[in-house]
């Protein structure tokens, strides 16, 4: 099954059951607490629910942070702007009203991940650009041109994926288990050498293959600081 994309929803209770239902039903991947593995598959964004039983209180948000990079959005009470401070204090990218509409809160989640993968440049609002020392990495997503000091990177669709994948969860360990979701929810025979086999292959494209790092044991990430 192909998912749009993978949230996690953290908290128990109604509201939380029917955030996770809708979003189960409208194609997306949902993670639960229990299922969250900072070494496995990795949430484009988080949705909290702090004042329920198990959302950990605002704390709940620190402790996200410890480990994701990926963007948090977090339920408040209506109209509560000391919940909404202490939430933005604590670390959340944006709040929401918890009776809003689950369809608006689809569209709030899904300018705060479009936010997070974006550095916007003056000539095309789909460019990232970072600097890596005294390299430079551009993606443009409408293209598909991945250039690192100016130079393009020719690169196959799923290496396409891939390194754009890892590029917008850099400082992130992508795990090899990932691969199937990265590429589309493709079945891989367990123990598969397929993702270090399409790393290999980009490396070697790359002008430092040190963009790209082995994080033994857990799978790859991307380094910015190479």
């Amino acid at each position: 099954m192909s998912y749009k994309f993978c949230i996690a929803v953290l908290g128990e209770g109604r509201r939380t059951d029917e955030i996770r239902q809708f979003f189960e039903i409208s194609g997306y991947q949902v993670l639960t607490e229990a299922s969250l593995n900072p070494h496995g598959v990795l949430p484009d964004a988080f949705i909290l629910d702090p004042m329920v039983e198990g959302g950990k209180g605002f704390l709940g948000i620190a402790q996200v942070r410890e480990h994701f990079r990926s963007p948090v959005l977090c339920i408040i009470d209506d109209g509560n702007d000391v919940q909404a401070l202490t939430a933005l204090s604590a670390g959340a990218d944006d709040y929401i009203f918890r009776n809003v509409s689950p369809y608006i809160l689809e569209l709030r989640l899904s300018a705060l991940m479009n936010r997070g993968r974006r550095r916007l440049r003056p000539q095309s609002l789909q460019n990232t650009s970072s600097s890596l020392g005294a390299k430079r990495v551009l993606v443009d997503h409408n293209a598909h041109r991945f250039e690192v000091d100016g130079t393009l990177i020719d690169l196959s669709p799923d290496e396409w994926r891939i390194l754009t994948y890892l590029h917008d969860h850099e400082g992130q360990i992508v795990p090899r288990d990932a691969l199937p979701r990265i590429l589309e929810n493709r079945e891989y025979p367990v123990g598969s050498r397929s993702f270090d086999n399409h790393i290999r292959r980009i490396r070697a494209k790359l002008p430092d293959p040190r963009l790209i790092r082995t994080i033994r044991g857990s799978g790859y990430a991307f380094d910015e600081c190479a």
